[in-house]
Parts: C-alpha cells; sequence; structure tokens
C-alpha cells in the first residue's frame, strides 16, 4: 500500500528535561516510531520522483535505519548493565570449544 506526505504519524516517545538540563527521552518507544517513520517512507509513491529524488529519500532511509540500530545497542547496554547488576557482577558461563584458535590448542575448556 503506497502513502502520500500527508498522512500523519502520531509519535509515541517522550521527551523529558532533566534537572540537570539534560535532555532525556523514551528510547523503546522512540524506536516503534522510528520504525513507523521508515515503513512510511518505504511506502511512498516514488513514480514522481526523479533520480535525485530517490537517491534523497533512500538516504533519509537509511539515516533513519542507522538511528534505529543505534538506539537498539544503547538498550541492549542498559540490559546488559542490569544483566551484570542481577548477576553480581558475575557472569556463570563455562563454554567448550571445539576448534583450534591461532596459538590455543584444540578441545579447549574456557571458563
Amino acid at each position: 500500500m503506497e502513502s502520500t506526505p500527508d498522512e500523519q504519524i502520531t509519535y509515541t516517545y517522550k521527551l523529558i528535561k532533566g534537572g540537570d538540563d539534560e535532555l532525556y527521552v523514551s528510547v523503546g518507544p522512540l524506536m516503534k516510531d522510528i520504525e513507523k517513520s521508515i515503513d512510511a517512507l518505504m511506502n511512498l509513491d516514488i513514480k514522481p520522483l526523479d533520480d535525485n529524488g530517490k537517491q534523497i529519500l533512500d538516504l533519509k532511509i537509511l539515516g533513519l535505519k542507522t538511528i534505529h540500530q543505534f538506539l537498539g545497542a544503547l538498550q541492549m547496554e542498559q540490559n546488559l548493565k542490569d544483566k551484570a547488576s542481577e548477576l553480581k557482577g558475575t557472569i556463570p558461563i563455562k563454554t567448550t570449544t571445539n576448534f583450534t584458535l591461532t596459538g590455543a590448542s584444540p578441545n579447549r575448556t574456557i571458563h
């Protein structure tokens, strides 16, 4: 389904100015809003656009996808910090490898 530029997207992210004069944003809702914007741009009718217009549209979509990935990385960083805190700084992982690393012996157990 092709959309028109007149269609409005309802954004759900929140901006809050902290006591330290820093601006804070709700990352999860912002990511969902960016996904909506990407979908809307990808569904635009590009027939009336010349090659330059198509390239600009592609760059806008690429830029939004880049921002989305960056925000996802921030979310993952916080999730890892939360999990590390929950585990009190220890991660109980025991992995057995069955491959040879340069300078390592095969069948090495990593603790």
